[in-house]
């Protein structure tokens, strides 16, 4: 049994990996997950005519929560991904522990310098994308995907606003 003053850093290293790969996976289910959700509930939503102003309201309360949702979910994934890059930085320190002079052929340790194989990728991530100075990544790439999401839930909430005036309106106009 080792004591714990000398951890298995390798088997440290497989377990942080793992972690990595699992915070990795729930973005990507939730990247597929929310816009199609958003889509699908804001277009069915969309389509419902809002009449009378009693359904409008539904559809304005229904497309609130599915908005709220999407924002709940943005705020879990930024989390994510901050917990993401903690655990990066962590493997790439045991890393440098497990290979101490190796350059090349190690995952994280390299992760955003420029003097490694990782370059190529900084390149891509560091390039101008809709007009942009911001350097884009998986972060940016969430933040425009969530913001699709969070403005399809909008159209709903329009048309039904927009359905509530001109009916109140038109009883306003026959009296």
């Amino acid at each position: 049994m080792k004591s714990d003053k000398n951890p298995d850093w390798m088997r440290l290293y497989e377990l942080v990996c793992e972690q990595i790969e699992q915070t990795d996976k729930t973005s990507f289910r939730l990247l597929a997950a929310v816009p199609l959700a958003a889509a699908v509930g804001s277009g069915v939503l969309t389509l419902i005519e809002p009449k009378p102003s009693s359904v409008g309201g539904a559809l304005v309360a229904l497309s609130l929560v599915g908005l709220l949702i999407t924002v709940g979910l943005f705020r879990w994934e930024l989390r994510n991904i901050q917990k993401c890059n903690w655990l990066i930085s962590r493997a790439a320190l045991i890393e440098k522990k497990l290979w101490p002079k190796q350059i090349f052929h190690i995952q994280y340790a390299g992760y955003n310098k420029s003097n490694t194989r990782m370059n190529k990728l900084s390149d891509i991530q560091n390039s101008k994308i809709l007009f942009s100075d911001e350097k884009w990544g998986k972060t940016q790439a969430v933040k425009l995907v969530f913001l699709a999401a969070t403005l399809a839930w909008l159209a709903p909430i329009i048309f039904a606003v927009q359905s509530i005036i001109d009916e109140f309106s038109s009883c306003l106009s026959l009296s």
